[in-house]
């Protein structure tokens, strides 16, 4: 068994330098993350047959556009998410050495929820 592992595509958080944790939270790619994304079509010959997401919208926009070659099933998996900081929509920069909001506990790789997902995921950064 092979793992792909791959990183969502620029937003405009990426671009501002903010922290984005919340799956609430409607950041998509911006028109430059989509083109990173759309790299991931050196991945069209490779067998994938399972993708596993969090549940930022930014990491299942990233699973549709790579599996639109593979029709492979999409699981969207809470254990995967980022660290629930508290830092949501805060400039990183100002983030160093502060204290988070909200605690964070690791945790497993459990079962998990499927997701059909479509590629109208992109959203201008000019609204």
């Amino acid at each position: 068994m092979k793992v792909y592992l791959l990183r969502h595509g620029q937003t405009d958080y990426n671009v501002r330098g903010l922290c984005n944790d919340d799956p609430a939270g409607a950041v998509q790619h911006n028109s430059d993350g989509v083109r990173q994304a759309m790299a991931a079509e050196r991945l069209k010959t490779v067998t994938i047959s399972k993708i596993f997401v969090s549940e930022l919208p930014r990491t299942q926009c990233t699973a549709a556009i790579v599996n639109r070659y593979h029709d492979a099933e999409i699981t969207i998996e809470p254990a995967i998410n980022n660290l629930r900081t508290g830092f949501d929509g805060r400039s990183a920069s100002n983030t160093t050495g502060r204290s988070p909001t909200t605690r964070c506990t690791p945790r497993r790789l459990t079962a998990s929820r499927s997701s059909s997902t479509d590629n109208g995921c992109w959203r201008s950064s000019n609204g």
